[in-house]
């Protein structure tokens, strides 16, 4: 509800320090929830729609993309990664 209201970052239409410190968990939540537990993010209701064109655009901005996104096997890397916690098994080596 934060956002502002046309976009598409967080604050209007430059890239802000929130965009960058928040879309890679954004991403994230969207790849692992889907990919572990079936599970996405309504697009349904004005925040939710404002929140998806939000993560459209971090997507689509290149420094993104160049430091993640392009690898075309990266959302098998988190996948892979974040098995261990999937199974709740994440902080056994503590």
């Amino acid at each position: 509800e934060a956002m502002d209201e046309l976009g598409p970052f967080f604050y209007g239409t430059e890239l802000s320090a929130v965009d960058i410190a928040l879309g890679p968990f954004a991403y994230r939540i969207d790849v692992l929830l889907n990919h572990y537990r079936q599970f996405s993010l309504t697009k349904e209701g004005k925040v939710w729609q404002r929140y998806q064109i939000w993560l459209d655009a971090i997507k689509a901005v290149p420094s993104f993309q160049a430091t993640s996104t392009q690898d075309k096997n990266y959302d098998q890397r988190l996948i892979d990664f974040y098995e261990v916690y999937a199974r709740g098994e994440g902080q056994t080596n503590l």
